[in-house]
């Protein structure tokens, strides 16, 4: 049984400079991190 959970925020579009998506804290859990000019 595969569980999918779906986070968002209602923002206006922004300016993404860098992404990076990986198994952070377990191999099963995928992640995506993303930054906005300096600021995670």
């Amino acid at each position: 049984m595969t569980i999918w959970n779906y986070v968002v925020t209602a923002h206006k579009p922004t300016n993404v400079t860098h992404s990076c998506v990986g198994n952070f804290t377990s191999p099963r859990d995928l992640y995506l991190i993303i930054a906005k000019c300096t600021r995670i």
